[in-house]
């Protein structure tokens, strides 16, 4: 008897039953928007409402959406369904979600008012009309992350700026060995179908370890963040992933092993045998699971993605 996967399709099932309970709820409400949100998620829990929890117990960004909706709807009942569940401290530049109301409300209520009543590090950048039938996590097609890093080859350290240190990671290891060509030829060997079982952590129900990665790229950042005045100098890189699914805490854990490739801790062919999907001991992963804090959902796509196109900065 395998246990573990036993749980893992207990804990789908019953997060399915979830699901369709929401979907019926919402489907008595007559107004759905598809809404684009960015937040900085350094405070939150993550961007879902944490299941048997009490909203207060764990503040996140579904929530604060939620209590907002609602003082907008005349304290009514209100349901969002978002695209992508961020992990805690991980921020986003183009979260979608759908949000049912029992209000026909103009646009500018779901952008300018909800703003009124959320706090200042979550902005609805874009609201529209859409169909009740619109689920923005089934209908998505690909995401785009982008993991920002700092390499400190100066005496200042951009982390020690009180305006930084919760946007952007640094390079944990020392720097004069690094290894950034290595880098760049770890992330390459991601794209494809590959079984990820070594770049995940628990915590989330899946019927398969298996995914897609569409593109890859790390790339140092052209317009620098000291180019503001209040933070010092610092070359900054990011790594860039758009895939069509994600683990809890792949692209972090894919950030980890990239990072050992760096130091010289994990060759290439470690990385390639480990996305064959064996997984060899009792922690088989190939690096620290990255912090939170570097990691941005940029965008979600809806239509398929055209891998001619170029990254932007």
């Amino acid at each position: 008897m395998n246990t573990f996967n036993d749980e893992k399709i207990v804990d789908l099932q019953q997060e399915q039953e979830q699901e369709q309970e929401q979907e019926q709820a919402q489907a008595l409400l007559p107004f759905h928007y598809r809404c684009k949100v960015s937040y900085n998620g350094t405070h939150y829990q993550g961007w879902q409402i944490q299941s048997g929890s009490p909203l207060g117990e764990a503040k996140t960004i579904q929530g604060e959406i939620n209590s907002a909706l609602s003082k907008l709807c005349q304290e009514r009942e209100v349901y969002t369904l978002g695209a992508s569940r961020t992990d805690a401290g991980v921020h986003s530049l183009g979260q979608i979600f759908r949000a049912s109301i029992p209000l026909d409300l103009p646009i500018s209520a779901m952008t300018k008012g909800l703003n009124s009543f959320l706090p200042p590090e979550i902005r609805i950048l874009s609201a529209e009309k859409c169909d009740r039938g619109f689920h923005p996590r089934y209908a998505a097609k690909w995401k785009e992350y982008v993991y920002l890093f700092t390499i400190d080859r100066s005496d200042e350290n951009l982390l020690a700026s009180p305006f930084v240190h919760n946007l952007v990671a640094a390079y944990p290891y020392a720097y004069e060995s690094i290894k950034l060509q290595a880098m760049m030829d770890a992330t390459k060997l991601f794209v494809g179908h590959h079984d990820f079982v070594n770049f995940y952590c628990e915590g989330s129900a899946f019927k398969s370890t298996k995914r897609e990665i569409l593109r890859t790229e790390m790339a140092k950042v052209t317009a620098p963040l000291s180019s503001c005045l209040l933070v010092p100098a610092a070359e900054c890189w990011m790594i860039r992933v758009i895939g069509r699914g994600f683990l809890k805490q792949m692209i972090r854990l894919i950030v980890g092993a990239i990072w050992n490739v760096g130091r010289g801790r994990v060759a290439l062919v470690e990385i390639a045998n480990a996305l064959g999907g064996a997984r060899a001991g009792s922690d088989p992963k190939l690096g620290v699971v990255a912090p939170a804090c570097g990691l941005y959902l940029k965008q979600i796509g809806f239509s398929e993605f055209a891998d001619g196109a170029k990254f932007s900065a």
